[in-house]
């Protein structure tokens, strides 16, 4: 392992002001021995400065949208620095020294979360196919194979014959060497390699070595070819995929390098969904969560996995991307839907899915049964919540990334009477027949887009002691289908727990329509025990038909 997640005398700069020259940052850079490397979002994959697209305005909320989200992504740089330089401290001494500077924050590599599978064959994919009911969604809904998932990973076995004809092909790009289709990534045919520019291969050559079989195994999961009288079904169905390898040689397989740049690409190229089995458990970024915003707002529905607890590791462990708003944090559960004590849990873990008995594509280039069972971590969890999402795309094409993503949360059964420690906390598990049998807009879908807390005087805090009377609003919006008398209960995840006593903490007899949004609050508790850690709230809604729904 690494002594630290970042990836060498690598960082991230965001400047104030956009400019096309980057003189003054050059000096800037210069003079603390360091160089920009690339814009985080190429000019050429931009809306208003690729000369290709030729940018008008217009009056659409969705072009509007895009252009809010990518304009932070073209202030911000990958910058590359010479020297021993400590990453954090030559952030905040960067931040420190240059007004110009916004915010400077260390390249963190995101950790791949499985391990070699073993060759223990616990189940089958049956079993997996049972459990989330995808034989009988299929009945319903086969999937479209103009829905494509992108697959960030460390890389895929392009060749595999359960995946090479089921590679999604951007036709407008040639194997030149040269950036045909003019979107900024040159070569990106039939996936596309970012590690592959400086290190003397093919951009589109994003083939596995033979010491890795990740990114094959999360690829034939979400997507194997369909009803094709060979091998495996990707949950996807007729969904195709579209590999993105995002390691690097010089720090291994299992570090990624370029997870957020993936997302960007995805963003780029709209991709309809874009798995992630991928993370790492550290601080929020303002960059991290701008580059998610960009996708999202690109119409890419984001899932990732919900994360692997490593020794010393608390479950309640904040875990990026699956964090992020705009994704769908992905936990794992056994074939049974028992315990599963691998997976993170808590607000960035947002709905479950079984893992261990899925049989899926393996890198056995030498073998005449090149597929293997994976084991239970939320790697392989993820893609199946990532077909899944396809299918749901391919069966509501009107549903955007969000609309989609917190549809497919909700489509689920409740399996908290198996999981005795954590019963308020874990979230549903996967059902696909609900999802293709139930109207999305006859649901409510609310997100939590901000939490507030505020003093007695009715100041806003970020920081509270022991004694202090706690203030919360929530700013909340509903995605789905009008909904009226909801009624919202705040409560601890733990009752158990007696850190704080609720005085004020139900709203009753509220109506929301489609994309309204609304201030819920203010919700009231004390600090009744001293506790320095993070404390996990759980809001519970409750509607008209038995409609119930609960958010972390």
């Amino acid at each position: 392992a690494l002594a630290q997640p970042y990836l060498k005398n690598t960082i991230l700069v965001r400047i104030k002001n956009f400019t096309l020259d980057n003189t003054k940052l050059d000096q800037i850079l210069s003079d603390e021995n360091a160089y920009i490397e690339r814009r985080i979002l190429p000019l050429k994959a931009s809306i208003r400065y690729n000369t290709q697209t030729l940018y008008k305005a217009s009056n659409s909320p969705q072009l509007e949208a895009r252009l809010k989200a990518e304009e932070p992504l073209l202030r911000t740089y990958v910058i590359g620095y010479k020297g021993d330089k400590d990453p954090e401290k030559f952030c905040y001494y960067l931040s420190k020294k240059y007004s110009e500077i916004e915010i400077a924050e260390p390249y963190y590599l995101q950790k791949i979360q499985a391990y070699t599978p073993n060759d223990s064959r616990v189940s089958s994919q049956e079993t997996i196919l049972k459990q989330i009911r995808a034989k009988e969604a299929w009945e319903i809904e086969k999937g479209d194979s103009n829905i494509v998932i992108g697959i960030s990973d460390n890389a895929i076995q392009q060749t595999h014959p359960d995946l090479k004809n089921n590679i999604a092909t951007n036709v407008k790009e040639k194997l030149s060497g040269n950036d045909d289709d003019g979107n900024g990534y040159i070569d990106d045919y039939q996936g596309y390699n970012f590690d592959g520019g400086t290190k003397g291969e093919f951009y589109w050559d994003t083939f596995a070595n033979s010491t890795d079989n990740h990114g094959t195994f999360t690829s034939g999961i979400a997507g194997a070819d369909f009803d094709n009288n060979l091998g495996v079904a990707g949950i996807g169905g007729r969904s195709k995929i579209f590999p993105i390898r995002i390691s690097s040689k010089d720090i291994g397989d299992r570090y990624t390098a370029y997870g957020y740049e993936s997302i960007i690409y995805a963003g780029v190229r709209k991709f309809k969904v874009l798995n992630c089995s991928w993370g790492l458990e550290k601080r929020y970024s303002a960059i991290e969560q701008s580059i998610i915003d960009y996708a999202v707002a690109n119409d890419v529905a984001i899932v990732a996995s919900a994360g692997n607890l490593e020794s010393g590791q608390g479950t309640m462990t904040k875990f990026y991307p699956a964090g992020y708003k705009g994704v769908l944090g992905v936990g794992v559960v056994t074939n049974t839907d028992g315990e599963a004590s691998i997976s993170s849990l808590g607000s960035h873990c947002r709905i479950m899915s079984p893992a261990s008995g899925n049989y899926t594509t393996d890198l056995d280039f030498e073998q005449d049964n090149p597929y293997s069972f994976t084991t239970l971590y939320t790697s392989f969890s993820a893609p199946v919540v990532s077909g899944a999402v396809a299918i749901a795309r391919a069966k509501y094409p009107k549903l955007n990334a969000i609309q989609a993503i917190e549809f497919v949360r909700q489509s689920t059964d409740d399996i908290s009477d198996k999981r005795f420690d954590y019963k308020r906390i874990v979230p549903g598990r996967l059902n696909m027949l609900k999802m293709v049998t139930t109207d999305p807009m006859s649901i409510p879908g609310i997100v939590i887009d901000d939490v507030k807390f505020y003093d007695n005087t009715g100041a806003e805090q970020n920081r509270f002691f022991l004694g202090d009377t706690v203030f919360v609003e929530l700013n909340i919006r509903n995605v789905l289908g009008n909904a009226n008398g909801l009624n919202f209960n705040l409560s601890l995840a733990d009752p158990e727990f007696k850190v704080i006593d609720v005085l004020d903490s139900s709203r009753n007899n509220i109506s929301l329509t489609t994309n309204e949004s609304m201030t819920l609050g203010k919700f009231e508790y004390v600090i009744a025990n001293q506790y320095d850690g993070n404390l996990t709230m759980r809001l519970d809604i409750k509607g008209k038909d038995g409609y119930k729904d609960f958010l972390l």
